[in-house]
């Protein structure tokens, strides 16, 4: 893999230098990861990343986040060293969740990994996508700041994963849980806390 430039999450209004420019990569073929840092203990709440370009045939280490994209506003930054990349309120909310107070963290995230404003490189990076995903160690999601129905939401998560064996859902099909679910096959009861 090969570094880029240095990276902070800012939630300043004021971004810092001019807008960030991709370097070129093979789009057929490579990828370009972000790589957060821990913490930095006189800037805790910055976020120290930097983008750095893989060959996916070397099978690099990362994690990829699926996350709601929510409204595309570009209304926070994410700043470079001598410059800075717009990204949605949802994706600088979930980057500080995803980061280790520790050591790095490799993350592909397709709103700052691919260059939304090249058309041919974000075409051929959408069609890797499922390799992208395919081949990312975990796949983090993210499905916002937790409300008033987070707990609903999770309790019937768990049930779902719980039932679905029970019912001979078969783990690499998951989606049939929530079919039967959906379509009154299948009722699941809260956990008891």
């Amino acid at each position: 893999m090969e570094p880029s430039d240095n990276a902070i999450i800012s939630r300043s209004q004021k971004p810092w230098g001019f807008p960030y420019r991709y370097q070129p990569i093979n789009s057929d073929a490579e990828i370009r990861i972000l790589e957060l840092h821990p913490p930095d203990p006189h800037d805790p709440e910055a976020l120290h990343d930097k983008l750095i370009t893989a060959k996916l045939k070397d099978k690099p280490s990362y994690e990829a986040i699926s996350y709601v994209l929510g409204e595309p506003i570009f209304s926070e930054t994410l700043n470079l060293q001598t410059s800075h990349l717009a990204i949605t309120p949802s994706l600088a909310t979930a980057l500080p969740h995803f980061r280790y107070l520790d050591q790095k963290r490799h993350l592909w995230a397709d709103a700052v990994c691919m260059n939304q404003e090249d058309g041919d490189e974000k075409g051929h990076q959408v069609a890797l996508m499922g390799d992208v995903y395919r081949t990312a160690e975990h796949v983090l999601a993210w499905l916002g700041k937790e409300d008033d129905d987070t707990e609903s939401a999770m309790i019937l998560l768990r049930s779902l994963a719980d039932e679905s064996l029970k019912y001979g859902v078969l783990p690499d099909r998951p989606h049939e849980a929530i079919t039967r679910v959906f379509n009154g096959s299948l009722t699941l009861q809260p956990s008891a806390a």
